[in-house]
């Protein structure tokens, strides 16, 4: 005859493995997400740098094109013609350094790194 104690331990050993079942699906599960979560980021990572890229590229071109409007415009001034462009924008709002700019993208990678 079986005990109640000994029915007891068997209930808990059948909640015991009910629950290191659900807790193995659960790491399986949470693993093939972790799995593909990365597969996504580093499929993100190339287009990610290109466009960081041609960001520094597109500001840096666009700096150059206020250089080249104060030039034209020092030059108008000096032959009397007056100042050809608005260039009052550039003392107002000033563009952060590219180490600010490219900063965000910099500390996301490096967190990421072992």
């Amino acid at each position: 005859r079986v005990s109640a104690y000994d029915e007891s331990l068997d209930k808990l050993q059948m909640l015991i493995n009910l629950v290191l079942d659900a807790a193995r699906r659960s790491l399986l599960d949470l693993s093939e997400k972790n799995s593909s979560l990365k597969a996504a980021h580093d499929g993100v990572r190339k287009p990610v740098a290109e466009l960081e890229e041609f960001n520094c590229a597109a500001v840096d071109r666009e700096l150059r094109m206020i250089e080249l409007k104060q030039e034209v415009n020092l030059l108008s001034v000096e032959l009397g013609l007056g100042e050809r462009y608005d260039v009052s924008f550039d003392d107002a709002d000033p563009v952060p350094p590219e180490s600010v700019v490219a900063a965000p993208f910099e500390n996301a990678q490096a967190a990421e790194e072992p």
